[in-house]
């Protein structure tokens, strides 16, 4: 006789209905990123100016590796804790967790292992030690209890984006008393590991249910592998396509210093597109998960009230950084930085098409369709491949009339990229009803018209 086995399943506590709750998380997620979208960049102005661009060039390059083999790595634990029908099972959560401890250990071992041969690849024997010290980032973030994920999935958002926006303000805090006392790289470093020093400590006291230990239930490892094996493949090529820019333009340039202004250009176009990569994975992905059995014309008309409230507040921010963008970094920057300014105007009109299709993709997760979501990212990254090799070997001079640099040229390529991967975007998430040509189309338009005032 087989001895019945009960797993315990975490309460659901929240009496609220669906539409309450994705508001209210959409809420929470949109001022929290907001606030730290402006703790992040003031803390990096900061930095930036009182360090050289070869130093700024020098901690992208850490940045871009440690991050690089952060996705390599990953797994998909927290979108599977939100989107799995047992994602809110004690069982279910201590033995993510443990997976995700293992996964911190190996992100570790990994970086350390390559340290050696980057410092020698790009002459700079520092990345000896910033590579590792950058890495036990991951280390902490591994032990950071997974009930983080549970609170996202219940769309209770509210203390996750306390969390988040406390440990930012406290790793903003030691970065710039470090870099006023002591101008070096290192002062770089203390923003990331100290704010994971304090996600992991606050994460258990402000989520102490259920208590982690140490799980493993082979019925939950087989769930983590077979959603994960898609998701690792995914994020190999999400990587790619996202951060290819600053893994092939260090060699491009042979200069660490035009490499640092580049990655200056690249912090302030990207921002709004990072807060809103972290809105769809916040806040669209478990309302998705949610609503996944719900009639799907509904869902398209709710999508559209959510995705055209927040372009209407994102856009306009991306808009002014094409059109002003030289301006802003002459405003903010010193004149070692002045040439972000016209790499940030090409940059934004790039992130414009990327903020229009990046609310989409997180469907596909939803659903638990990871497969389709790694074909949207090959997609991707084949497009700011064949940008990035047509921007650097086509002749300008037949084409417009003079001649432009081949950096230049990758430069264009890569913001030209998502417009070539929108047809596939589009193609993946029309059977789940979420692609909105009315909403996206006029959209296109307008960035088109922007962008012809900018540079027409």
């Amino acid at each position: 006789m087989t001895a019945e086995v009960k797993t315990e399943r975490i309460p659901i506590a929240e009496n609220s209905s669906l539409g309450k709750l994705a508001v209210a998380g959409s809420v929470w997620t949109v001022a929290g990123y907001g606030c730290q979208q402006v703790l992040r960049m003031g803390t990096q102005v900061i930095i930036i100016e009182q360090l050289m661009p070869d130093a700024v060039g020098l901690f992208v390059l850490v940045s871009v590796w440690v991050q690089g083999i952060q996705l390599f790595t990953d797994m998909g634990i927290g979108a599977n804790i939100i989107q799995h029908e047992r994602g809110n099972e004690t069982t279910f959560l201590r033995t993510a967790w443990t997976f995700q401890i293992l996964r911190g250990f190996v992100i570790f071992a990994l970086v350390l292992a390559v340290s050696y041969p980057l410092s020698q690849h790009y002459d700079q024997p520092l990345l000896l030690w910033l590579l590792p010290i950058a890495a036990t980032e991951a280390l902490c973030n591994g032990f950071a209890t997974t009930s983080i994920f549970l609170a996202n999935r219940r769309l209770q958002m509210r203390w996750v984006t306390m969390l988040d926006l406390g440990a930012n303000f406290a790793g903003a805090v030691v970065a710039v008393t470090w870099v006023l006392l002591h101008p070096t790289v290192w002062a770089y470093l203390a923003l990331p590991v100290t704010r994971a020093i304090v996600r992991l400590t606050a994460s258990h006291l402000l989520f102490p249910e259920p208590r982690m230990r140490f799980k493993f239930d082979w019925g939950v490892v087989r769930s983590l592998f077979s959603f994960g094996k898609w998701i690792f493949v995914s994020s190999i090529l999400g990587f790619l396509s996202g951060s290819l820019d600053r893994l092939v333009l260090p060699d491009l340039l042979d200069d660490l210093a035009a490499f640092g202004v580049y990655g200056v250009a690249v912090l302030w176009a990207r921002g709004v597109v990072n807060a809103l990569q972290a809105i769809s994975q916040k806040v669209l992905l478990p309302l998705y998960a949610h609503m996944a059995d719900e009639d799907r014309g509904d869902l398209a008309n709710r999508i559209f009230r959510v995705r055209g409230t927040i372009l209407l507040f994102s856009l306009p921010v991306i808009y002014f950084f094409v059109l002003f963008g030289e301006e802003f970094v002459g405003l903010v920057h010193s004149e070692r930085y002045a040439d972000a300014g016209w790499i940030l105007q090409v940059l934004a009109a790039g992130a414009a098409v990327s903020a229009i299709t990046v609310t989409t993709g997180s469907v596909l997760l939803a659903v638990g369709d990871s497969f389709r979501f790694m074909v949207m990212l090959s997609t991707g990254m084949v497009a700011i491949t064949l940008s990035m090799i047509i921007g650097y070997n086509i002749d300008t001079t037949a084409l417009i009339g003079y001649d432009i640099s081949p950096t230049t040229g990758v430069i264009v390529g890569i913001a030209c990229a998502e417009i070539f991967n929108y047809p596939a975007v589009a193609f993946l998430t029309h059977r789940y009803g979420v692609w909105l040509p009315k909403l996206d189309l006029p959209l296109f338009a307008l960035t088109g018209f922007v962008v012809w005032i900018a540079f027409g």
